[in-house]
């Protein structure tokens, strides 16, 4: 038996164990915006990530039977997302890396597992590494070569790892939402906006000291109180790299809108809550239906006890103000 070594990342208080082989200098392949979620003081967990380091075979072939096994598992998995354009080219490239990875008994394992009960699992090929993750037993697995640069698997396995923090805010009273979060007084306020909305550009305009995260930030309920935490997904012109990990009150909620004039407009919750789980919510369309609808229960209970807005913000800290008056 191959021996390996774990270490804990905790988001949220939530934690996730974290399996590479013996052998690997772990510094490579943590991510920098990982290591402030390295916990040190060992605490179990059921949730975990193996990651597997294997040689490229480029002459491993599938029979045809175990293509068509991985092909049907593959429509069912991708069969779980909205509908994807060039589906069939996506997975024809799947398969093609399915292919180098085949001869690995482990991988192999895990299809056979998937074909036996596919509604258990999701799937993510990420730039050429593979990531398998059973919502059921909490385990992923994630399979790169060994000639694959460091830099780029490291930021691999921070999306493994984010994935699977998603599915376990479902199961812990939090969301994974694709936002900032904003520390003024305090309190923490969330915003919320599609691409170019305005997003890393409220965050660069508050600065490092208010910016709880800028990119990926988690709101979980302790004790019918919400809080924001900080994520390890972040955008580089905003925190630092080792930033502290911080957990605030939280507030309210903020749609975005770049304008000329600084400006807010009240917001119904219904339509809050609509826009909320349709577009802002880290791999929410991967959860099965239980997840889904823990996921809708959470975002519901978060709305009822925010003040939520639009803030139609023009170029300058003026929203700082608007805000601790609001």
């Amino acid at each position: 038996m191959k021996q390996t070594h774990s270490i804990t990342i905790k988001i949220a208080e939530i934690p996730i164990r974290l399996t590479l082989p013996e052998k690997t200098d772990i510094r490579k392949f943590i991510h920098p915006h990982l290591k402030p979620f390295v916990s040190n003081n060992g605490i179990p967990s059921g949730a975990s990530i193996t990651l597997y380091r294997i040689e490229k075979d480029k002459n491993a072939r599938l029979t045809k039977q175990e293509k068509l096994l991985f092909r049907n598992c593959l429509e069912t998995l991708f069969g779980k997302e909205p509908p994807i354009r060039k589906k069939n080219e996506l997975i024809e490239s799947t398969l093609l890396h399915i292919e180098h990875y085949c001869r690995n008994p482990s991988c192999k394992k895990i299809i056979y597992q998937i074909s036996r009960n596919p509604q258990n699992w999701m799937f993510l090929s990420i730039y050429g590494d593979m990531f398998f993750y059973n919502h059921r037993t909490l385990k992923g697995s994630f399979f790169t070569f060994i000639n694959h640069h460091e830099k780029s698997v490291s930021t691999n396995l921070l999306n493994a790892v984010s994935c699977v923090a998603s599915f376990l805010c479902a199961k812990n009273n939090a969301l994974f939402l694709h936002g900032v979060g904003l520390s003024i007084d305090g309190k923490g306020h969330l915003f919320l906006g599609h691409s170019n909305a305005g997003k890393s550009t409220i965050a660069s305009l508050a600065g490092k000291d208010h910016a709880i995260s800028d990119d990926g930030i988690i709101a979980k309920q302790i004790n019918k109180k919400w809080y924001l935490f900080s994520t390890p997904l972040l955008q580089k012109t905003t925190i630092e790299k080792n930033h502290a990990v911080k957990k605030v009150p939280f507030s309210d909620i903020y749609f975005l809108s770049k304008s000329k004039k600084t400006k807010l407009v009240r917001l119904d919750k219904k339509t809050v809550l609509a826009h909320m789980l349709k577009y802002h919510l880290h791999f929410f369309r991967y959860f099965p239906d239980a997840l889904s609808e823990r996921t809708f229960k959470n975002a519901r209970n978060l709305v009822e006890h925010a003040s939520c807005a639009k803030l139609h913000f023009a170029k300058s800290k003026a929203f700082l103000k608007l805000l601790k008056h609001s």
